[in-house]
């Protein structure tokens, strides 16, 4: 298992059994690792409306997915 993989894997254990009206207020924030912001978690975010954000240059950064 790749590193991706496991992060996307973490992703989906993590929202498990939060309500879709709970998804769109949810923050999934992380490093400025390019697995985050991969095309697979990309789609997952877009999916899920669970808004993502990063820290970039010492700031939180939200990502349009």
């Amino acid at each position: 298992m790749r590193i991706g993989d496991t992060v996307a894997l973490s992703f989906l254990i993590s929202i498990e059994g939060v309500n879709d009206g709970g998804l769109k207020k949810l923050v999934f924030h992380s490093d400025k690792g390019s697995k985050y912001g991969s095309d697979i978690m990309k789609s997952h975010y877009k999916r899920t409306e669970v808004n993502p954000s990063m820290v970039k240059h010492g700031k939180m950064h939200m990502l349009n997915p």
